[in-house]
């Protein structure tokens, strides 16, 4: 028998993760981290192409009122006459740019608040889920606020970054409900308007959140958790909150005519195509192609989960993956591997009565992780893997953090070596060293965006002091809308001055890349045609005295060289202007 003098010493990550008070620091660590995060990529970093889509909705919202296309108050944004973009984030970034300014880290900051915030949200859940395991407790928040998904995905803004941070505090609200007998109806009625949140924080939430409730409310009836007037109120008030999301699935599926619904704007998209996109069920075949998409998406998923750093190593090789911030995945380095390891401790837990990784004893945790493991399974299998979109499944990196804690804790009570803490201390930190490469890596290498390049050159031709300039056709549908939307972005000063965006995109973007006589690329940007776009393809063409392309420039003769003063940005982005 084992004394206390005799056994053995906690080492100090250990004790720092079994003691109580740990919690706020770890909260504390997060905060910090994401400033440093959200000022660095302020500084170095760039803005993607549909962050500047959302700013510029954003900011004509808190203008006028209405999106970049006249709609008023719309419940969804069609934002590239081909997909679009969830509510949540645009209303919020349009509110605080009413409030407090129109710039670029405003719009960001209701994001990066949401994300702190949820962190507490995050260590209310886990303390009612595991009463006095405070390894787990901690260790949960400790992956969390080292998240590079979090820290990475806050410090700018896209609809889909919020629907994991509106679920925390969701989840929470709901085992609130559930665990605490005082204002029970209250709890769960905030739970329920944080559900129907997710809804207008990411259209994939339409698979996700119905299919989780259904498992989740299900296993509290059974369980005997929850009583059947609470689940009726909770299907009451989640289908008030989620309403005009509900009608707008009817419009767009033409059961109803466009409508008004309190001040919203509820309209059909006529060219809407994203969702073929993002579910098994958009391409063509038979049966058994489908059950082989499943099948892939499924693997795919759980590879890039069990080795997202080799995903990320893998992008950074490639500068035009790396180019896209959505290629990062999100995870730790094998955190996937852990978490494993609490998946069979979670299975299997009479195998498992140590204190820190006993599951056996928290029923309603067993039901919110094997309801969360029911949801991630049909909806990693449903919607569509790529690689360069993790975010899709980003809504369940708690599950994984909750899973790789006990993998955590089963390693420091089963393996009493001092070299298992300072292993998972030395993971942590090359997790987040992986991180920051692949901030830097982005900041430099954008190369399937244009971004400050964009900027750079805007800036430079306008002051150049030329009365006009004229834009170089890019050749490259995908590029074509991306111009169109940067230039607005970036010429913010100028935007009502300038034509249309919606008849542009028609003509330059997507709908019109296969068939090149549906409209002229050739059109002006501003309403006194003193920008416009041009095609330039052999140096005679070169007439006007500033110019940007966007590619490639025709290699210039001697004369040309002696007239034009040329500087490249980044390879994406040149300007060409007459030498005084």
């Amino acid at each position: 028998m084992q004394t206390a003098s005799s056994a053995p010493r906690k080492g100090a990550l250990t004790r720092a993760l079994s003691a109580p008070g740990t919690a706020n620091g770890l909260i504390l660590l997060g905060a910090v981290l994401q400033v440093l995060f959200f000022i660095l990529y302020l500084i170095n970093g760039d803005v993607h192409v549909d962050e500047a889509m959302l700013v510029l909705n954003a900011r004509s919202l808190a203008r006028e009122g209405t999106d970049i296309f006249g709609q008023r108050m719309p419940v969804y944004f069609d934002t590239w006459l081909y997909g679009g973009q969830s509510s949540l984030a645009t209303y919020l970034a349009a509110a605080f740019i009413r409030l407090f300014g129109n710039q670029i880290w405003i719009a960001r900051l209701p994001l990066a608040l949401t994300a702190f915030a949820s962190l507490f949200a995050l260590k209310g859940l886990v303390r009612l889920l595991f009463p006095g395991q405070y390894t787990v407790q901690n260790t949960v928040l400790l992956l969390t606020a080292i998240e590079p998904w979090r820290l990475y995905q806050s410090a700018w803004t896209l609809d889909c970054a919020y629907l994991p941070f509106v679920l925390l505090f969701a989840l929470y609200f709901l085992v609130h409900a559930v665990e605490k007998p005082k204002a029970r109806l209250l709890f769960y009625t905030l739970s329920m308007a944080c559900f129907a949140l997710g809804l207008y924080a990411y259209m994939a939430a339409a698979i996700l959140i119905p299919v989780l409730l259904v498992i989740l409310y299900l296993s509290l009836l059974i369980k005997k958790k929850m009583k059947f007037r609470y689940a009726l109120w909770s299907v009451a008030v989640l289908a008030v909150c989620a309403l005009p999301f509900l009608l707008l699935g009817l419009v767009q599926a033409g059961l109803l005519k466009d409508c008004n619904f309190l001040g919203l704007s509820i309209t059909a998209m006529d060219s809407y195509a994203r969702g073929n996109s993002t579910t098994i069920f958009g391409s063509a075949g038979t049966a058994g192609a489908v059950f082989q998409r499943a099948f892939s998406n499924l693997g795919g998923v759980l590879y890039n989960i069990l080795v997202p750093d080799l995903m990320l190593l893998q992008s950074a090789r490639y500068p035009t993956l790396s180019g896209n911030v959505s290629n990062y995945p999100f995870g730790h380095t094998v955190a996937g591997l852990l978490a494993l390891a609490g998946l069979l401790l979670f299975l299997w837990p009479k195998k498992h009565r140590k204190a820190g990784t006993d599951f056996a004893k928290a029923t309603t945790a067993r039901v919110v992780i094997g309801s969360f493991l029911g949801a991630f399974l049909v909806y990693a299998i449903v919607v569509s893997y790529a690689s360069n979109a993790m975010y899709r499944y980003a809504a369940f990196y708690p599950l994984l953090h909750i899973l790789a804690a006990f993998g955590v804790c089963w390693l420091l009570e089963s393996f009493s070596a001092p070299a298992v803490p300072r292993l998972l201390a030395g993971l942590a930190v090359v997790s987040l060293a992986l991180t920051g490469f692949a901030l830097g890596n982005f900041a430099t290498h954008n190369s399937a965006l244009y971004g400050k390049s964009f900027e750079q050159a805007l800036t430079a031709a306008r002051d150049s002091g030329s009365s006009e300039i004229l834009l170089v056709d890019s050749q490259d549908p995908y590029f074509r809308e991306r111009e169109s939307v940067f230039l607005r972005f970036y010429a913010d000063d100028k935007i009502n001055q300038m034509t249309p965006l919606e008849p542009e995109l028609r003509a330059r973007g997507g709908l019109s890349a296969g068939n090149p006589n549906v409209a002229p690329r050739l059109r002006p940007v501003t309403k006194d045609g003193s920008w416009r776009y041009v095609q330039v393809e052999e140096n005679r063409d070169l007439t006007g005295d500033c110019y940007i392309f966007f590619g490639t420039v025709p290699q210039l003769d001697k004369t040309r060289q002696q007239e034009y003063a040329v500087k490249n940005y980044n390879d994406f982005c040149v300007t060409l202007a007459r030498k005084k």
